[in-house]
């Protein structure tokens, strides 16, 4: 594996075979000017990393084998620095005319747990969490994965649709009530690839993709596997497609974007968003209006009730879970 870190700041996680890297550090530029104040280069030692993977004795085999995680796994209050890439679920034989034989993997995280600096990827199976404390976790979805979770906590943490497989519709599902999430969340948003829904959660300084619309944005946004409701969105970035899928959702200080070209809309649609300290008022294109009324009007509740602090570019529970 290599982790590169800019300011102190994780930018780049890869894991991978370094087996046979054998050269010195080189930083070079692409068409820009880079300078370089300094350097340092630090040789990751195997033992220690394997000692620091997890404070729970238990999760210490699934952790450092290589194999798939199949069946069942509880992964109890404990702090976890995994080393490798993890599936959860296992591919089925590779002879096309044998019935489908998928090892399925199904993950429950219980409060308490910390993990960070990992890549998992669903490859057949769900993971439900609960007052989790996600930081630098990539997670992708296959056809039919699906995340769930509550009262937790993720930063700088990505999520995608990845693998060959796919449907009509909302290939892979996510699902957050009641979670903060910083600097990073999903990837890429067609609804080809992603069901989401996103609940009475906050995020914060995120620079929000468009929502891939397919045929109609109005019928789909009403789809039940698009839902993005009585959330909080502080600082980010929103494109149009994105403000025009809310209901009951309150940006503060955030910047819209323009109106898409390329939006697909057949019948209205109307979507009212609630601002606060914003650097510009929403807009839209053709067929659909953004009404932008003061957050003080929202009756409802918005964003997460997560007792939490976001200090120093760091996420972390106020009352950490027992």
């Amino acid at each position: 594996m290599q982790s590169i870190s800019v300011d102190g700041k994780r930018r780049f996680l890869h894991f991978g075979d370094y087996s046979k890297v054998d050269k010195p550090l080189e930083v070079f530029p692409l068409d820009h000017v880079v300078s370089i104040k300094s350097a340092k280069v630090k040789v990751l030692d195997l033992k220690t990393l394997e000692d620091q993977v997890a404070s729970t004795p238990a999760m210490r085999e699934p952790l450092l084998n290589k194999a798939a995680w199949t069946g069942k796994l509880t992964i109890p209050i404990g702090t976890y620095h995994p080393l490798r890439r993890i599936d959860i679920g296992a591919p089925g034989s590779t002879n096309p005319s044998a019935q489908s034989d998928e090892q399925r993997g199904d993950v429950t995280s219980l409060p308490g747990m910390r993990i960070d600096n990992v890549r998992f990827h669903l490859r057949e199976g769900s993971w439900q969490a609960a007052g989790g404390h996600f930081r630098d976790v990539k997670i992708t979805a296959d056809l039919g994965g699906s995340f769930t979770a509550r009262d937790s906590l993720f930063q700088d943490c990505v999520f995608a649709k990845e693998g060959p497989w796919f449907v009509g519709f909302f290939s892979s599902k996510w699902h957050f009530t009641n979670c903060v999430l910083a600097d990073s969340f999903m990837r890429g948003w067609k609804l080809l690839d992603v069901g989401m829904k996103l609940e009475s959660s906050t995020l914060i300084d995120i620079h929000l993709v468009p929502i891939g619309f397919k045929e109609d944005a109005a019928a789909e946004a009403a789809r039940d596997w698009l839902s993005i409701q009585n959330c909080r969105f502080i600082n980010c970035h929103v494109p149009e497609s994105f403000a025009l899928a809310t209901k009951n959702c309150v940006f503060e200080k955030c910047t819209f974007g323009a109106p898409e070209e390329k939006l697909p809309v057949k019948a209205p649609l109307n979507a009212i968003i609630y601002v606060q300290d914003c650097t510009n008022q929403p807009q839209a294109g053709p067929g659909r209006s953004i009404e932008a009324k003061p957050a003080a009007q929202l009756s409802t509740k918005a964003g997460a009730t997560l007792p939490y602090v976001f200090t120093n570019d760091r996420l972390d529970f106020q009352n950490p879970p027992q």
